[in-house]
């Protein structure tokens, strides 16, 4: 999702847009649907049984990208009111997901290989 939300966020960047409001609000709102998203992800974490997430998993699958889609909102808001250095704010944010996303990806693919690499050596 992490990767989405920056490619997103850069072709909303990108696209020409007649002012800075219409993308602003978009900004905005893009903010609070992840923000949403990031809540539900939590609700998620916290009622899993399989896996008991630590304290890095928190901040690298929770709070960092809550704080990010918050930031997205404030700079879609300050971005609508015609404020220009909201967009170095809002390139930040998006460099920040992809970042994240990258970090996850890699976290990811190392529990799956180093959980079955364990399980085979059960077997």
């Amino acid at each position: 999702m992490n990767f989405c939300a920056a490619l997103l966020i850069s072709a909303a960047m990108g696209a020409p847009w007649a002012s800075q409001f219409p993308l602003g609000i978009l900004l905005a709102k893009l903010g609070a649907a992840g923000f949403l998203y990031s809540l539900a992800v939590c609700h998620h974490a916290r009622k899993s049984t399989a896996y008991n997430p630590e304290i890095e998993d928190w901040v690298w699958y929770a709070i960092l990208p809550a704080l990010a889609y918050v930031a997205l909102g404030a700079g879609g808001v300050l971005l609508s009111r015609n404020i220009e250095w909201p967009l170095a704010m809002v390139a930040a944010v998006a460099l920040l997901f992809l970042l994240i996303g990258i970090r996850n990806a890699w976290d990811t693919i190392t529990y799956v290989v180093l959980t079955r690499r364990g399980k085979k050596r059960e077997s």
